[in-house]
C-alpha cells in the first residue's frame, strides 16, 4: 500500500524539469542614466537571454518588427528591474533587441545568449 501511495503522488506531482541551456555568445556594455539599446540583435538560435548587472538598472526587451526604435528600445522605470548582481534569465524573440537604464547609478550589463 505504501509503494502504492509514493508511486501515485509521483505520478500526479512530477519534479519540476530542469532545462539545459546552451550558451550561444556574450556581450557586455556599459549603462547610465540614457536608456541604450545594445548594439546588436538577438542571433536567429537564440530563445533565452541571461542578464546580468554590476548595479541595479531596468532593461526593455523588444521585438525585431518593430516599427519605432526610438520608443521600442527605451528602458525607463516601468520596464523590468533587475537587481544588481543577480543573475536572470528571460525568454527573448529571435533577432530581437534589449535596451537598458540605471536605476541610481551607473554599471554594466551583460547578456548571454542561450538555446536549448
Amino acid at each position: 500500500m505504501k509503494r502504492l501511495l509514493i508511486a501515485l503522488m509521483m505520478f500526479a506531482f512530477p519534479a519540476a524539469a530542469q532545462e539545459i541551456l546552451v550558451p550561444l555568445t556574450s556581450y557586455t556594455m556599459g549603462f547610465d542614466a540614457t536608456s541604450r539599446k545594445v548594439t546588436w540583435a538577438f542571433g536567429p538560435q537564440t530563445q533565452f537571454a541571461r542578464v546580468l548587472c554590476t548595479q541595479d538598472c531596468y532593461i526593455a526587451f523588444a521585438s525585431s518588427n518593430t516599427s519605432s526604435a526610438a520608443t521600442a528600445y527605451a528602458a525607463g522605470t516601468t520596464s523590468v528591474y533587475v537587481p544588481a548582481n543577480t543573475p536572470e534569465v528571460y525568454r527573448v524573440q529571435r533577432n530581437g533587441w534589449v535596451a537598458v537604464i540605471r536605476v541610481t547609478t551607473n554599471g554594466t550589463f551583460s547578456v548571454t545568449e542561450l538555446t536549448k
